[in-house]
């Protein structure tokens, strides 16, 4: 039973950090950088 929970909690973890990690390259920061790169030129 435990060992269920600690699969379970490290697979949390590391989608957790994927995503993040998939966040920080794809998020809305980066389209607003591209939006106004097109709008400069």
């Amino acid at each position: 039973m435990i060992e269920n929970i600690l699969i379970g909690v490290f697979a949390v973890i590391i989608l957790g950090g994927a995503v993040a990690a998939w966040w920080i390259e794809n998020g809305p920061e980066k389209k607003d950088k591209n939006k106004g790169d097109n709008i400069d030129g």
